[in-house]
């Protein structure tokens, strides 16, 4: 493989990757194939079935026990395909707080929080929709999800995302 930058050659590397392309500061992806450029440092990363990924990210934020964050908040919303303005309308606030929420490091009310998480899992869950006690029971799950603080980072493997794409 050769690079785009320069043309040398490409060398073929594995190992974690920090997915910031999510917009998101601590998704770790493991074992990801990526090529590096030996003569001017460029790298390529090959990420497998990124629409599957991008799902489990969604459903690993609605359901992790601390508050959400303001990128995950925008990351949920975009996952929707909103606009701000549109996510502030179908939650009946203002379009100002989905800015404050999505942009600054302020911590918003606990029932906000749930909020979103339990909006967003019922406009995105339609395959689990023709299930209805997988939906009570994750229902369930995100209203009474423990608020406390723990460690951010979270780790994926491909075989966590790709075989999403086989179910």
């Amino acid at each position: 493989m050769k690079c785009i930058e320069c043309g040398g050659a490409m060398k073929k590397i594995h190992g974690d990757y920090r997915y910031l392309e999510s917009g998101l500061d601590d998704i770790v992806l493991g074992n990801i194939t990526r090529y590096k450029c030996s003569k001017c440092g460029e790298e390529e990363v090959a990420i497998p079935s990124t629409d599957d990924l991008h799902k489990l990210i969604a459903f690993i934020l609605i359901l992790k026990p601390t508050p959400l964050m303001g990128k995950e908040v925008k990351y949920l919303r975009k996952m929707l395909g909103y606009t701000s303005e549109k996510f502030a309308e179908a939650l009946g606030v203002t379009r100002v707080s989905i800015s404050r929420w999505e942009n600054s490091g302020l911590e918003m009310k606990p029932d906000r929080d749930k909020h979103i998480r339990l909006f967003f899992f019922s406009k995105k869950s339609d395959a689990m929709q023709k299930s209805p006690s997988v939906m009570l029971v994750i229902k369930t799950l995100v209203s009474n999800l423990p608020m406390k603080e723990d460690n951010r980072e979270i780790r994926f493997q491909p075989e966590d995302w790709t075989a999403m794409a086989g179910a």
